[in-house]
């Protein structure tokens, strides 16, 4: 009867330590505390999936002899994944090391924020500006993050961990800039520089076509001049369309 008690117990307490598995085998119960997982996505950064384990840790050392697994990289002598980090010192400059993640700095004003970056007041996150001299506005390519638009000659990306910005085009403006993002300038107004006329008569001046103060237009960058009284010469010299209408 001991015989059988201790049988009894014994197996009751294998049930308790064990798991069945989905092909009804007894498994290892997975340690307290623990997550089960079915695939590295579902663990940290620094963690894979153990099916028996769940998401544990995959620290692991590197050095030129020892090389990180696949989709890891070796960084001051230990393997992270892309982004991943264990103190600042292993983010590119103007990062820092928060939650195991290479974030950027966090400012109130450029002054926050290392050389080459500036202050995003929206988000409080120093951002790096890329700008190319010379370069052609390209399409997408907003340069100014407060206006929305491209610097003369120059491309201007905010980017940061190399993403490109999610900048939201503005309409094409009469103002020298590429408002749209297209590559293009002004392209909304054909008849910009081109010959125009103002006035009649001996008042009649001729200039170009040129933006409005607004943007929304163009308008000829000329006055026309003022009228005189009208003489018996051959002349609209008040400018009304008539000649010597008064001899």
């Amino acid at each position: 009867m001991v015989f059988f008690a201790r049988l009894l117990l014994g197996l009751l307490t294998l049930t308790c330590l064990t798991a069945c598995g989905r092909s009804g085998q007894l498994v290892p119960f997975p340690n307290l505390g623990q997550s089960l997982c079915r695939a590295d996505a579902e663990c940290g950064l620094l963690e894979v999936c153990d099916p028996f384990e769940g998401c544990v840790s995959r620290l692991q050392s590197c050095d030129a002899g020892l090389p990180c697994p696949e989709g890891f990289h070796c960084s001051q002598g230990l393997c992270l994944q892309p982004g991943a980090c264990y103190f600042s010192a292993q983010c590119p400059e103007g990062y820092g090391c928060e939650g195991f993640r290479c974030v950027s700095e966090r400012c109130r004003s450029d002054q926050d924020c290392s050389e080459g970056r500036r202050c995003d007041l929206i988000d409080g996150l120093c951002r790096a500006e890329l700008c190319l001299e010379d370069a052609a506005c390209g399409a997408g390519a907003c340069c100014n993050p407060v206006t929305r638009t491209c610097a003369p000659k120059a491309v201007c990306e905010r980017y940061d961990s190399g993403v490109p910005p999610d900048c939201q085009a503005l309409p094409e403006r009469c103002d020298g800039e590429d408002n749209d993002c297209d590559a293009a300038i002004d392209e909304d107004f054909p008849d910009l520089g081109e010959v125009c006329w103002v006035g009649q008569g001996l008042c009649l001046r001729v200039g170009n076509r040129v933006c409005a103060g607004d943007g929304g237009a163009t308008i000829c960058n000329v006055q026309p001049g003022d009228p005189l009284p009208e003489a018996c010469d051959g002349a609209d010299n008040d400018c009304d369309g008539e000649t010597d209408e008064n001899c």
